[in-house]
């Protein structure tokens, strides 16, 4: 018995690394999702522009043919609307997704617009760090460490989620603030005291910058 015992715990331990290196393996997709994508925008927007609207212009595009395949705005929404999502209509939800989508494009266009020159040399100022394991195999955590011009550090973690076989980022907490859960109290705020629908036909002009 004690010899079975001698045996079993070794085993035990083989498997229990065993699968965590697979997982490790597995959930690493989500890093080099984030890593292509960096490449994707420092190979769109590390050339000299005429003028700040030329630069403007480009990350704008930049932004909308790289981000939109790695975001999970469906999942975004539904973690700021929270309890509101199951009540909404199907139009309110799309709309929702729809005016966050445009505000969260907006939000990054700006960022990247004004941190360019950090983008555009990168490899000295951006680490994006190994995936962290989440809640379960279809969840990770990447974050982005950024030393900025100004000799701060700022670190941005990305939540990562498998969508359809595809890791997508569906919230950004920067500095341990969530994106999702800032915006969610303050909507929820306003539903309470408007409703949701006249919430939603305000919303896209409250949010705009």
């Amino acid at each position: 018995m004690k010899f079975t015992r001698l045996l079993f715990t070794p085993i035990c331990l083989i498997v229990i690394f065993g699968c965590f290196n697979s997982l490790q393996a597995d959930i690493s997709g989500a890093h080099n999702v984030v890593v292509a994508t960096i490449n994707q925008l420092y190979s769109d927007v590390s050339v000299d522009y005429d003028n700040d609207e030329a630069l403007l212009v480009s990350v704008e595009q930049s932004v909308e043919r790289h981000l939109t395949p790695v975001l999970d705005f469906e999942k975004f929404t539904k973690l700021i609307l929270a309890k509101h999502w199951k009540t909404a209509s199907d139009e309110q939800r799309a709309r929702f997704t729809n005016i966050l989508k445009g505000f969260l494009f907006r939000t990054l266009t700006k960022a990247i617009t004004e941190h360019h020159q950090t983008l555009v040399s990168y490899q000295e100022h951006i680490k994006v760090m190994e995936a962290k394991p989440g809640r379960n195999e279809d969840r990770a955590i990447v974050s982005v460490v950024i030393d900025t011009s100004d000799g701060q550090t700022v670190k941005i973690d990305f939540r990562m989620g498998r969508n359809n076989g595809e890791w997508q980022a569906y919230d950004v907490i920067v500095q341990e603030i969530s994106f999702a859960i800032n915006y969610r109290a303050i909507l929820n705020s306003e539903i309470k005291k408007h409703g949701i629908e006249k919430v939603a036909e305000t919303f896209d002009s409250k949010l705009k910058y």
